[in-house]
C-alpha cells in the first residue's frame, strides 16, 4: 500500500484560508443584538410607580428620548469603532476593524431613520467612511453631526465632507493670498437628508467652518452654544524630537456670514444636552 505524502505547506495554507474566512464572518456579525423597547418601557414603569402617572404624551416622549440617550451613551463605551444601530426597537452593535493608522475618531449611532455621528476632529479624511455608511443604510433621512468639543483640523477634510451634502457650485471657502483659491462643491451625493449640527464653546476652526457653511446655505439647523471663535490657521514650521513641532500662524479666517464665531439657530444652556434638544426638535417636526 502506497504511503500518501502530505505537504506541510499545503496544510498550513488550508488552515490559513479557513482562519481568514472565520475571522471575516465573525467581524461581520453583530456583537450584540436584542430588543431595546423593554428597557424604555421599564424606565417609564419606574416613573409611574413613583407617583408620576399623570404624564402628558409630550412628557412621556421627552422621557423616552432621555432614557434612550443615557442608554446609548453606555453602549458607546463598548467599542469606539463600533456602529450602534436601533431599528424597529432592535439594537445591534456592529464591530468594525480597528484602523491600522491614525484617524479622526467617529462614533456612529443609527436610530431608525436618524444617523448621529460624533466627530472628534478633521485631522484625517472621513467623508468616504460616512458616504459608505449612508449608501448602506438607505432608509436614513436625518443626519446629526455632533461637533461639540471638535477643535478643528484640516479645512480641506471638512470641505470634502460638506461636498457630499451641498448643491454643486457652492463656494465653501475662499482663500485670499497672492493667488486666490477656494473649494467649490462639485459631486454631492446626499441632498435630500435633513441635517443638524451640534456645537459648543469648544467647537473651533475647521469645525466652525463646517457649521457656518451649513447655517449660511440654510442646508441644516445648528444647535448648541456659541462656538469658540478661532479665526486663525496654523501650518507646521519645524518638527523637533519626541513628536513636538513648531507651528506658525499663516492666515486669518473670516466666516462668510460675517461673524467671528458661530451663533446657533437654536441656543441651549451650557448645562443642557444639545443632542436631546435636537432629537426633540426632530420628533416635533416630522
Amino acid at each position: 500500500m502506497k504511503k500518501i505524502k502530505i505537504n506541510p505547506l499545503l496544510i498550513f495554507l488550508i488552515f490559513l484560508i479557513i482562519g481568514v474566512f472565520v475571522g471575516i464572518s465573525r467581524l461581520n456579525k453583530p456583537l450584540i443584538s436584542f430588543e431595546v423597547s423593554g428597557v424604555v418601557e421599564r424606565t417609564l414603569d419606574i416613573i409611574d410607580k413613583n407617583g408620576l402617572k399623570n404624564l402628558s404624551e409630550e412628557q412621556k416622549k421627552k422621557l423616552k428620548i432621555a432614557a434612550m440617550i443615557g442608554f446609548l451613551k453606555e453602549f458607546r463605551k463598548i467599542d469606539p469603532y463600533a456602529t450602534i444601530s436601533i431599528k424597529n426597537n432592535k439594537l445591534t452593535i456592529n464591530k468594525e476593524a480597528t484602523p491600522a493608522r491614525k484617524q479622526s475618531f467617529i462614533s456612529n449611532i443609527i436610530i431608525n431613520e436618524i444617523y448621529i455621528t460624533k466627530i472628534s476632529d478633521f485631522n484625517y479624511p472621513i467623508e468616504e467612511k460616512i458616504k459608505r455608511l449612508l449608501k448602506k443604510n438607505k432608509k436614513i433621512k436625518t443626519i446629526v453631526f455632533d461637533l461639540r468639543d471638535n477643535y478643528g483640523g484640516f479645512i480641506l477634510n471638512a470641505s470634502r465632507l460638506l461636498d457630499l451634502f451641498l448643491p454643486p457650485g457652492e463656494n465653501i471657502i475662499f482663500t485670499k493670498t497672492k493667488r486666490a483659491s477656494g473649494y467649490i462643491t462639485r459631486s454631492p451625493a446626499f441632498l435630500k437628508h435633513k441635517i443638524f449640527v451640534l456645537i459648543n464653546s469648544r467647537t473651533a476652526s475647521a469645525a466652525e467652518i463646517f457649521a457656518d457653511v451649513i447655517q449660511r446655505t440654510k442646508r441644516g439647523v445648528v444647535i448648541g452654544t456659541p462656538s469658540f471663535g478661532k479665526n486663525l490657521t496654523q501650518s507646521d514650521f519645524y518638527k523637533i524630537k519626541d513628536g513636538f513641532k513648531i507651528s506658525i500662524t499663516t492666515s486669518e479666517l473670516k466666516y462668510q456670514s460675517g461673524k467671528n464665531k458661530i451663533v446657533p439657530d437654536i441656543l441651549v444652556k451650557e448645562n443642557e444636552d444639545a443632542l436631546r434638544v435636537a432629537l426633540e426638535y426632530i420628533e416635533g417636526h416630522k
